[in-house]
């Protein structure tokens, strides 16, 4: 909007510039003739004042002088005084005219002047529109070069933002749950922290998988006696929310377990209570809770039979055994 603003100004610019140049122009052109007109009435006004009949009357004095009066007398009337009368008549004639003329020259010197002065009035207005129309063009170019800035600031900050946004990306990708396909009817290995077992007694207790295909997301560990998700489990309901929620015939199986040492029936409401909180979050999230399918084993399905490994510290494979599998389910 701005550059076609410029555009416009630009051209309005140059178009009184030409106007301008042209009114000087005529200016100077009607000075012109003014001068001339005064130069033309001064010589009419000349001649006027120099004509040699206006000395007529010195002549008759003159000759009188020289012939006497009474021969000058007789002189002039026979001879001189029609010739004199004739040249009166013409050079009254003649200075009606010459008067004339100068009165017209006299009107049209006005009239010139009179437009010589409107058109310098006008010049004066034409340069005041011109200063206008550039200090316009000024502010425009401000406008523009602004805008300029402006744009190159946009364009950086988005190239920031991109590298952010990639950068991002990339953390992501890093923090997502590797998810891996089961063979039908197998579990996968467990791997543990070297600092926690010294080394593996017998086979780990490999559990069937119900469904013909799904997805072992992960495993949420809880901490001990609380139901609450542990803030730093939260990052695996996220990504799992993130698969569901693009998903929508996906559905997420939650297999709950707790310690051993406790009797059945307390290990098994504990287990429910688990995959509850799990339960609730994804609900609260969107999820229809027919797509959340629950089963609570107690320690019937326990994470680790602790008779297979020989361990440093028994209470650090506790939170395994507090805990709820996910699984996705594929239809």
């Amino acid at each position: 909007m701005a550059k076609q603003k410029n555009g416009e100004t630009q051209a309005a610019l140059s178009l009184e510039e030409l106007e301008k140049t042209k009114l000087a122009a005529e200016i100077s052109k009607l000075e012109a003739e003014r001068r001339k007109l005064d130069a033309d009435n001064q010589e009419v006004q000349k001649r006027l004042d120099a004509a040699w009949y206006a000395n007529l009357g010195f002549l008759q004095t003159l000759i009188s002088g020289v012939l006497g009066l009474g021969a000058f007398l007789g002189l002039f009337k026979l001879v001189l005084e029609p010739v004199f009368r004739t040249e009166n008549i013409e050079a009254t004639l003649q200075i009606a005219e010459k008067k004339r003329e100068n009165h017209k020259k006299t009107l049209e010197i006005d009239s010139l002047t009179k437009n010589i002065k409107q058109a310098k009035i006008n010049l004066l207005l034409l340069e005041k529109k011109i200063t206008n129309q550039r200090a316009e063009l000024g502010a425009i170019s401000r406008s523009l070069a602004t805008e300029k800035d402006n744009l190159l600031i946009s364009e950086k900050r988005a190239t920031v933002i991109d590298g952010n946004l990639k950068l991002k990306q990339q953390q992501l990708k890093q923090k997502e749950v590797d998810l891996k396909v089961l063979k039908s009817g197998f579990d996968h290995d467990i791997n543990l922290l070297t600092d926690m077992l010294v080394y593996m007694t017998g086979n780990s207790n490999i559990r069937t998988v119900d469904s013909d295909f799904q997805l072992r997301f992960g495993t949420v560990f809880f901490e001990y006696d609380k139901k609450n998700i542990p803030m730093q489990e939260v990052p695996k309901l996220q990504a799992l929310l993130r698969i569901l929620q693009d998903n929508p015939s996906f559905k997420v199986q939650l297999k709950a377990s707790f310690a051993q040492g406790v009797t059945k029936e307390y290990a098994q409401n504990i287990s429910e209570v688990l995959a509850e909180s799990i339960k609730k979050y994804l609900s609260a999230k969107g999820i229809e809770r027919d797509r959340i399918v629950s089963i609570s084993y107690g320690s019937s399905s326990a994470f680790f039979d602790f008779s297979n490994y020989r361990i440093v510290k028994p209470s650090q494979l506790l939170p395994f055994n507090r805990s709820v599998e996910l699984l996705i389910v594929l239809p």
